[in-house]
């Protein structure tokens, strides 16, 4: 009886510590996300059709998830700009002209100042595409 006890007692214990080792793990992603390039950028606010260059740094993300650089200008009317760029690797600096259509980028920014804020995320390419917001940087720009 007590050679029983003891193998059901190690066999909980084994079915625990590998459902727990099969649990996905917390994320332990980080990013920052900092304005780069002109010193006028330091001190003024970016005017439409500025090229804006933002320093992304990340870590702790998997292999097989897409980290990713997003770029929306908001007015009253909702978003008037937006552009994004998957990234190659940590750290890596990537430019957006602010207003500019392009291949990845949609603007219907017709004039009139706009409040931009920049997002550094992964995607999670199991599951269903779910993102991780790793960090973000709002700035103000004429237009």
């Amino acid at each position: 009886m007590r050679k029983t006890i003891v193998a059901l007692v190690t066999l909980a214990i084994f079915v625990v510590a590998a459902s727990a080792a099969a649990m996905p793990k917390s994320s332990g992603a980080a990013g920052t996300l900092e304005m780069s390039g002109t010193s006028r950028l330091a001190t003024l606010a970016p005017a439409k059709g500025d090229n804006v260059s933002l320093s992304a740094t990340y870590s702790g993300v998997r292999k097989q998830d897409a980290v990713r650089v997003q770029i929306l200008c908001y007015q009253d009317i909702g978003v008037v700009y937006a552009d994004a760029v998957t990234l190659g690797g940590s750290p890596q600096t990537v430019s957006f002209t602010l207003g500019q259509n392009s291949t990845t980028a949609t603007s219907v920014w017709n004039g009139g100042n706009a409040h931009c804020v920049g997002y550094l995320y992964s995607v999670t390419n199991v599951g269903g595409g779910n993102t991780q917001q790793l960090a973000s940087l709002g700035f103000d720009a004429t237009g």
